[in-house]
């Protein structure tokens, strides 16, 4: 299997796959934050960064079976402005649109917070899906809850999958529990069923609970939910390796950037 990686950040998707497909074969990624980079680069040596996907020339990028992308939320999310898929981060959605419609993956993978499916009414996911209808990808989605994943936390995502119209397909939602990685395979169900299966849960993360204020803004995690009560009943900041396990990565995942980064990489994961 060949894959794009886009709006790769640490690497999450990225490590998620290596665990269930290790044979599974990136032909790039796409991210722009020079600390994210260097994290990537160290956990994943040797790929090719594509840099600003709205700078990406489709002509240059090899093909590839799957796409994956978790595209910016700060404009669909609660804890924003919510100017849908018209802001400036949210909006790069499109880009991703501009890609699949030229390279025609067989699969694609998309995550982004609950808000999408409320965002602008409800219209801004409706155009989501009529866009990826109109590039030849039949649809299926959920939202999942990272606490039902392993993840240390009560945050919930959307995830939509697009299969290529025409190939034969199987299935993947719903999900309802997490399976056993060493339970036996059900009847009718394919590797490849069973390996995407196993990608959620590993991998997952969502926007925090809801805390409105009184203009409508809801903070986020970063400034309402890393804190932990102390021994002496004192409250902290969470630690980086903390922050590593709460979102599921190995100790010491991000170590090879400051400590102030390490910080800001990994609230981009909690966005």
């Amino acid at each position: 299997m060949k894959y794009f990686s886009a709006f790769s950040g640490i690497g999450g998707f990225d490590l998620a796959i290596n665990r269930i497909i290790p044979n599974a074969i990136c032909v790039g990624y796409s991210e722009v934050d020079k600390y994210a980079i260097k994290v990537y680069e160290k956990r994943f040596p040797n790929r090719i960064c594509f840099g600003d996907i709205t700078r990406i020339d489709t002509k240059t990028l090899p093909d590839f079976d799957v796409f994956f992308g978790g595209f910016p939320c700060q404009d669909i999310s609660l804890a924003g402005k919510r100017a849908g898929l018209y802001g400036s981060r949210s909006g790069l959605f499109f880009e991703i649109i501009r890609i699949i419609r030229e390279k025609q993956p067989s699969i694609i993978l998309l995550e982004n917070v609950k808000g999408l499916l409320s965002s602008n009414g409800g219209w801004d996911f409706a155009r989501v899906l009529i866009e990826l209808d109109e590039c030849g990808y039949d649809v299926e989605w959920q939202c999942l809850n990272s606490k039902n994943f392993g993840v240390p936390q009560n945050r919930e995502r959307l995830f939509i999958i697009g299969h290529l119209r025409g190939k034969p397909w199987e299935r993947i939602f719903p999900i309802k529990e997490i399976r056993n990685t060493n339970s036996k395979r059900v009847k009718g169900e394919s590797n490849t069923f069973l390996k995407l299966k196993k990608i959620f849960n590993i991998y997952g993360h969502g926007q925090c609970g809801i805390v409105y204020d009184i203009r409508g803004i809801s903070p986020t995690i970063c400034c309402t939910g890393k804190r932990l009560i102390s021994i002496n009943n004192k409250i902290r900041k969470l630690t980086p390796l903390e922050s590593e396990r709460l979102q599921g990565y190995p100790d010491n995942w991000t170590e090879c950037i400051s400590k102030t980064e390490r910080y800001k990489c990994l609230e981009m994961q909690l966005q």
